[in-house]
């Protein structure tokens, strides 16, 4: 499903992530642990919060933010490394404790 809609929203950098070879690698990872292995458990949180208030679509709608937060880097990338790179990093800094001025990253995304 994620992967249709990947299509749909935002074609080329699917086809780029598809050429790639990793754009099953990160619905796998991400949906199947409602993101908890790939971000901050702080961060996780809200994403759990949230998905059992609205379900599985904000986690869909989540993603699809995600990648195209990251949509020049990602369509930049060289390799199937450099794009879980790019990813991995924006990811771990979702809950950044130095961030006293601006909302948190996280609650950023989901309100995106």
């Amino acid at each position: 499903v994620f992967n249709h809609y990947c299509k749909e929203y935002l074609p080329d950098l699917y086809d780029k992530l598809k050429n790639l070879g990793i754009a099953a690698c990160i619905s796998l990872s991400w949906f199947l642990t409602l993101f908890i292995c790939v971000i901050p458990l702080e961060s996780a949180l809200y994403v759990i919060d949230i998905f059992f208030y609205d379900g599985i679509k904000v986690l869909f709608q989540l993603a699809l933010t995600i990648l195209n937060e990251n949509r020049q880097h990602l369509l930049d990338s060289v390799d199937d490394g450099d794009a879980i790179s790019v990813l991995t990093k924006y990811l771990e800094k979702l809950s950044d404790p130095k961030n006293t001025k601006d909302e948190n990253k996280i609650i950023h995304l989901i309100k995106k």
